[in-house]
């Protein structure tokens, strides 16, 4: 399904007057490479109410038809980037492998999930640089002066991802948080046992935007005891990166206990 839309703006071309698609949010060949068809997934977290859903496809309509096109040899090497993290039910002593790109669909999905969030502080949209975008859709290395990459690793056992079992943890998981203090907002997209966290500044200030992202670190780390590891991948080739940081069942435990009084009345 198309449709016409002179009101909206594709984020990677710039055109409002083109037709938009339907662009899934996790990729759809990639959801069927790991889970097969029908679907069988579960994804949680803001962009789905809080809620847990199975053998679910978001999708949203703010990438036009051609640049939707363009973008899709990325899923291809997504699909077997995503089958290694979902082939272990932890990644504890394991890495992770990155190209080019792995990563550039990686921040895709990342962009994808903050183009249908709105800010909870503003109610407004959030807008990033078009520097990002335009490197994705040429297919070359997205600048690492314009984001931070961290990445976290969760201690969990094999039960934890009975897909048939909606009490367990979604394989796929989304929210984001903004950082008022240090004007970064910290976007986390969970693969499975993976945490990845895509830092970027608000209102594109770039003004000591790595020394803000390291005070959000600290803050995340004091504050609700999350740690991601930063990383830089070499995109040249493929790069394998330790999961070196693991958050623990003990913690695992405390930041549910933290989320659920978070959302108690009064909070």
């Amino acid at each position: 399904m198309l449709e016409l839309n002179t009101k909206k703006r594709c984020p990677y071309c710039g055109e409002t007057k083109v037709k938009f698609s339907k662009e899934h949010i996790i990729s759809a060949s990639v959801l069927r490479r790991v889970f097969g068809t029908p679907v069988k997934n579960i994804v949680g977290g803001e962009l789905f109410g809080g809620r847990n859903l199975i053998d679910n496809e978001p999708t949203s309509k703010h990438v036009c038809k051609d640049c939707n096109s363009s973008l899709s040899p990325y899923d291809t090497e997504a699909a077997i980037f995503v089958g290694e993290i979902c082939a272990h039910h932890n990644l504890i002593g394991r890495s992770v492998s990155f190209n080019l790109n792995r990563m550039n669909w990686l921040m895709k999905t990342h962009l994808n999930c903050l183009q249908i969030t709105k800010s909870i502080r503003t109610g407004d949209r959030y807008h990033f640089s078009e520097e990002i975008y335009r490197s994705i859709l040429n297919r070359e290395r997205v600048n690492s002066d314009l984001y931070a990459l961290g990445l976290e690793g969760l201690e969990t056992d094999a039960r934890n991802w009975n897909i048939d079992d909606m009490k367990n943890v979604s394989f796929f998981h989304y929210r984001s948080v903004e950082f008022i203090d240090q004007n970064v907002l910290v976007s986390d997209f969970r693969i499975k046992s993976l945490h990845t966290f895509i830092f970027l500044p608000i209102n594109n200030e770039y003004l000591f935007f790595k020394e803000r992202v390291a005070s959000t670190l600290k803050e995340m780390r004091n504050e609700v005891g999350i740690k991601p590891e930063l990383v830089t991948p070499a995109l040249q080739e493929s790069h394998h990166i330790p999961v070196t940081s693991i958050v623990s069942r003990n913690d695992l435990v405390r930041l549910f206990e933290l989320e659920d009084r978070m959302r108690a009345p009064g909070h």
